[in-house]
């Protein structure tokens, strides 16, 4: 983001946090331009609410976003989550997926595809960057328990699943 804001682009952070997100802004600001003459072209930086785990904030976001900026030249995706014990969230997201799973796959995924239109109006050819950690060396999980309270136990009762 901080170096995307020193090239002079218009930087959108969607966080979950708008605190947390506005205190980022402020840092990439004061590290990198601001009055500083060596970063004079500093670009913009907008802080907005999404919640990758909530499949309606991601539409909520897509739709503002494509309001304001009908085009988009980068997409960055870069968030994620792990659940350990120390974390006292919500397990599951209000649509009934694995908070997990739906922030760090299915968000992503629904946030890209809205955002489809806004990138293929982009004037040169538009990127998406998925980044991820290495923290799923780690995990070992059922994929099955993801849809815990969306499917059913004949598996066909998940919104596009298909009974054999």
């Amino acid at each position: 983001a901080a170096q995307l804001y020193r090239a002079g682009a218009t930087v959108v952070l969607a966080c979950r946090s708008v605190e947390r997100g506005a205190q980022a802004a402020k840092d990439i600001q004061r590290a990198g331009g601001g009055n500083s003459a060596e970063y004079a072209g500093c670009g913009t930086l907008e802080v907005e609410a999404l919640d990758l785990g909530d499949l309606r904030s991601v539409q909520r976001f897509a739709g503002a976003l494509r309001a304001r900026h009908p085009t988009v030249d980068v997409l960055v995706n870069n968030a994620g989550m792990l659940i350990r014990d120390a974390y006292d969230g919500p397990r599951w997201t209000p649509q009934g997926y694995d908070i997990t799973f739906a922030t760090n796959y299915l968000g992503h995924f629904l946030l890209t595809a809205l955002l489809l239109p806004a990138l293929a109006a982009a004037s040169g050819p538009a990127r998406v960057v998925n980044l991820s950690s290495v923290k799923h060396w780690v995990g070992h999980e059922d994929l099955a328990a993801c849809f815990q309270t969306s499917m059913g136990s004949d598996g066909a009762s998940l919104p596009g699943a298909v009974k054999d």
